[in-house]
């Protein structure tokens, strides 16, 4: 009952198309899986942060009180939101070696990911915070294995679900919807598109870097934030109204 529907559909369609090839052979009888069973869940849409969103949320993090259970969250939570933020990481991905942190370069060496191992670089600004977080952690969890300990022996969405509880709680008001912490990710691509075309740079440069740096195979998955970019969505819908007069909407002919 706690599965994804995607997840599930990804286990059904193989069997599914291996009860249509063993009728395709001459066995009438094999069991077909249905065609509406198990299907797949479209995807949420990305929510776009603006900045009065960033600075709401941020705010109110900083405000955060200890809690009895877990009195280190208040400090542990907002350092990992930061480097999602920063660094648009997955959430999975938060499961950070502090070993594999190096505070002085800004390296950080991503493990266990969805598509394999990378290294991501931090800013100095972030690499200072972080380093004095981690200080700090330190007195709190000696020899600690994680950069966010909190997020040891719990599972991935813990994270995503604490950040869902504050939102809701502080930043609902706002009344953009809803995000996930994951759409962290989606807005650092989204907004270095924005800057790069504010800059007059070329978009297609920039594509290898932001694709190394958050670990995409395929180019496809660039483009589908491309598009997402609100000033692209406006200059692509300004180009459009300059040449509706020139082409204008052709009523549709069936096909005889």
């Amino acid at each position: 009952s706690t599965e994804h529907p995607n997840t599930r559909a990804g286990r059904v369609d193989p069997v599914r198309v291996f009860g249509k090839y063993l009728t395709s052979i001459g066995h009438p009888k094999a069991f077909m899986i249905a065609v509406d069973a198990a299907q797949r869940r479209a995807p949420k849409p990305p929510y776009l942060f603006s900045e009065d969103d960033i600075d709401t949320f941020f705010g109110v993090c900083d405000e955060l009180e200890p809690d009895e259970k877990e009195p280190s969250m208040n400090i542990v939570l907002p350092a990992a939101f930061l480097f999602m933020h920063c660094m648009g990481v997955r959430t999975c991905e938060l499961k950070i070696l502090v070993e594999n942190v190096n505070f002085k370069t800004g390296e950080v060496i991503i493990i266990d990911a969805k598509t394999g191992g990378r290294v991501v670089y931090m800013s100095e600004e972030l690499s200072e915070f972080l380093f004095k977080y981690n200080l700090l952690i330190e007195k709190i969890f000696p020899r600690h294995k994680y950069l966010f300990p909190a997020s040891v022996s719990r599972s991935r969405n813990d994270f995503a679900e604490r950040f869902r509880e504050i939102w809701t709680s502080n930043v609902s008001a706002m009344e953009h919807g809803g995000p996930r912490l994951y759409d962290f990710r989606h807005h650092l691509l989204y907004r270095n598109v924005e800057l790069c075309m504010r800059n007059g740079d070329d978009v297609n440069v920039l594509r290898p870097y932001i694709m190394r740096h958050m670990g995409h195979k395929l180019p496809e998955s660039f483009q589908y934030y491309f598009h997402l970019s609100p000033p692209i969505r406006k200059e692509v819908s300004k180009i459009k109204n300059s040449l509706d007069w020139m082409i204008p909407d052709i009523p549709e002919v069936p096909y005889e």
